[in-house]
C-alpha cells in the first residue's frame, strides 16, 4: 500500500485514531507492514491483569522479547494473586520504565527492589491492616521518590480501626515530588486531619469511597458533610469504576485526578464554597 500523506503525518493520524478508539488497532495492524510497525507497540503500552488474567493476553505478552516490552509497556494494572506471581515479577523485572502502576494486593517483599529501581510517577498501592507498620517500612523506599500521584487503599473486608501514628506516616512530608494524595475511606477517616496539618506541599488531598456494598455515594456525601475543614485542597469522591478510570488515564484520557483538580480550582476561585468537599459526578 503506497502512502498518500508524508510518513510522519500518516503515522500521527493513525496513532491518534488508535488512541481515540482502541478497537481500531486490530484492523490497523492488517493495513500494511509499515502501519503494523507503528501501531503494534500501542497494543503493549497498557496492561491490565484484572479478574483473572486472560491466558491469551498473557501469552501475547510473554511471546514478545524483553527489549520490546521494556521499550513499550508504560502502564500496568494488576489485581494480584499468588497464582500469577512469577508472571507479574517477570513483567516488573523486564519493564523498569513503567510510569504508572496500580497494584491491588499485598506486595511480595521480593517485588520491592524491582519497584525501587523504577521512576514511577503515578502509583496505587494496597496497604496492610497494620497501617502504621506498613507506613514505617514503605514510605521511605526509593520507589516513592519520583511519585507525584499516590493512591493508598486498604481491603474492604478488613476495615482499619487502629489510630494513625503520625511518627509512622510523617514520611509523606519527605516525598520530594508528591503533589496529589488519595486515601480510601477508612484511611481518610484516620489520616485526613493529620495530612491537612502536616503536608503543606500537597496540591490535592482526596478521600475516595468505592465499596458498592457500603453504598459509596451516600457514604461519601455523609463523610464530606461532616468535615469541618475549609482547606480547598480536600475533595471527597465516589469512585466505583476505578479500573476503567485508571485505564482511561493510561490511554491519555481524563481521570479522577483531573476532575478533582478542576473542583479544587473552582473552590480557590470562589465559584464553590470552601466548605464544600463532595464532588458529585
Amino acid at each position: 500500500m503506497d502512502p498518500i500523506f508524508p510518513p510522519e503525518l500518516e503515522r500521527e493520524i493513525l496513532e491518534t485514531a488508535a488512541y481515540r478508539d482502541r478497537s481500531l488497532i486490530p484492523s490497523l495492524l492488517r493495513v500494511c507492514r509499515r502501519v503494523h510497525h507503528w501501531i503494534e507497540p500501542l497494543l503493549y503500552r497498557v496492561l491490565v491483569l484484572n479478574d483473572g488474567p486472560d491466558p491469551r493476553l498473557l501469552a501475547a505478552f510473554q511471546s514478545k522479547p524483553t527489549p520490546f516490552l521494556r521499550q513499550n509497556l508504560r502502564h500496568f494494572f494488576v489485581d494480584y494473586e499468588n497464582s500469577i506471581k512469577d508472571t507479574v515479577k517477570d513483567i516488573l523485572a523486564g519493564c523498569p520504565d513503567l510510569i504508572s502502576l496500580f497494584f491491588d494486593g499485598n506486595l511480595p517483599p521480593d517485588f520491592l527492589p524491582l519497584l525501587d529501581a523504577m521512576r514511577i510517577t503515578k502509583l496505587n498501592l494496597w496497604i496492610s491492616d497494620e497501617m502504621n507498620s506498613w507506613a514505617n517500612s514503605t514510605l521511605s523506599r526509593p520507589m516513592l521518590r519520583s511519585v507525584t500521584h499516590l493512591e493508598l487503599f486498604n481491603s474492604t473486608n478488613h476495615p482499619l480501626v487502629a489510630p494513625a501514628a503520625w511518627e509512622a506516616w510523617s514520611g509523606l512530608t519527605l516525598l520530594p515530588t508528591l503533589t496529589h494524595l488519595c486515601l480510601s475511606d477508612d484511611l481518610s477517616k484516620l489520616l485526613l486531619d493529620l495530612v491537612i496539618e502536616h503536608c503543606n506541599s500537597l496540591q490535592l488531598i482526596l478521600a475516595a469511597f468505592w465499596d458498592p456494598e457500603l453504598r459509596p455515594t451516600e457514604s461519601a456525601m455523609q463523610y464530606a458533610e461532616g468535615l469541618t475543614t475549609t482547606d480547598p485542597r480536600v475533595v471527597v469522591m465516589n469512585m466505583t469504576h476505578f479500573t476503567s478510570d485508571w485505564e482511561r488515564a493510561a490511554w491519555g484520557g481524563e481521570d479522577f485526578w483531573v476532575r478533582a483538580e478542576r473542583f479544587v480550582a473552582r473552590k480557590r476561585k470562589g465559584d464553590i464554597e470552601r466548605t464544600c468537599h463532595y464532588l458529585d459526578e
